[in-house]
């Protein structure tokens, strides 16, 4: 019974650790910014990273609990909204004119 215990905790740590991602600090970048990037609070990050707690730092390597079932890329959809809205601001624009 005992073996058992000892087995799940060991399968919950695999488990956790796979739905981990490795997040290098940009400059300017907050706990509350990246909180926003990958859909979770302050305390999912000091949880995984407590010297975080003191305060993050350019080039620091972050642990970043994600859910396997999101897509993490914000950069590329925001970049793609951005051209587009672009387009249409400049099709309106000209017509205007």
């Amino acid at each position: 019974m005992f073996t058992a215990v000892a087995q799940s905790d060991k399968d919950n740590a695999q488990e956790e650790s796979q739905n981990l991602v490795a997040h290098r600090v940009e400059q300017g970048e907050t706990v509350m910014l990246i909180c926003k990037k990958y859909l979770i609070t302050p305390p999912d990050i000091y949880k995984h990273n407590p010297d975080a707690i003191e305060g993050i730092s350019y080039n620091m390597v972050l642990q970043i609990p994600v859910d396997k079932k999101l897509d993490v890329k914000p950069k590329a959809k925001n970049s793609s909204v951005a051209a587009n809205s672009k387009q249409l601001t400049q099709g309106v624009l000209g017509k205007n004119r």
